[in-house]
């Protein structure tokens, strides 16, 4: 499976939550606006800033700097790279009908979670019903466009879209997320970080304490 390469002396990353100080909605500013440094030292650990979490769930956080953090712990299906060329992430292969209403997709038979249970397509189509039914998701205008998703086997599936979309591709960047960690929860569980502490990309959460520290192996 294709992964960035990240040349550090060890892997372990070290995750400091910054301390809030201000009236809340300051705070929500902050959290829209700032960008928080990375600050990359000549030691075992590499520190990085954000503010506390309301949430970890990446398809329900709206935080910039935690963000960037859900992004070293969950894959998408695609990414963009810095020269915005599509990269598959999940993805081992996929194709486009010719009147560019669905795709074809098939899962990297060594994408696992980080429990090395295999990802599977109903994680996926899990992964947009919760983006279409939270309205207020960064991601609900990415599934705007999918109509339906037809599952043929646990490593295959087809989305279908309302209209064709030459940017469709694009758009298959959201994290995806455990059906089977969080399928069976209730809307107000959903959000809890003792629920979301399982993902798919380059990096596992070690260990969690609320509110204080995440560690990142």
């Amino acid at each position: 499976m294709k992964r960035k390469i990240i040349k550090l002396l060890a892997i372990v990353l070290t995750i400091v939550l910054g301390t809030v100080g201000c009236a809340k909605e300051k705070e929500n500013k902050d959290n829209n606006d700032e960008i928080n440094e990375l600050n990359i030292q000549e030691s075992n650990y590499i520190h990085l800033t954000m503010l506390f979490p309301t949430t970890i769930n990446p398809i329900l956080n709206k935080d910039k700097s935690v963000g960037y953090i859900m992004n070293l712990i969950y894959d998408g299906l695609f990414e963009i790279d810095e020269n915005y060329n599509v990269e598959q992430r999940l993805v081992e292969k996929y194709t486009k009908s010719s009147d560019g209403k669905s795709i074809n997709i098939k899962l990297n038979s060594d994408a696992t979670w980080h429990n090395n249970k295999e990802v599977t397509s109903s994680d996926v189509s899990f992964t947009v019903d919760l983006i279409k039914k939270t309205n207020d998701s960064p991601y609900v205008d990415l599934v705007k466009n999918i109509e339906s998703i037809n599952i043929s086997d646990s490593k295959n599936f087809t989305i279908n879209l309302k209209e064709n979309d030459p940017f469709a591709i694009d758009k298959l960047t959201f994290p995806i997320i455990s059906k089977e960690r969080l399928g069976n929860l209730k809307t107000d569980e959903i959000s809890q970080y003792k629920y979301n502490l399982l993902g798919n990309g380059p990096y596992k959460i070690k260990d969690y304490v609320d509110r204080k520290y995440i560690i990142l192996k």
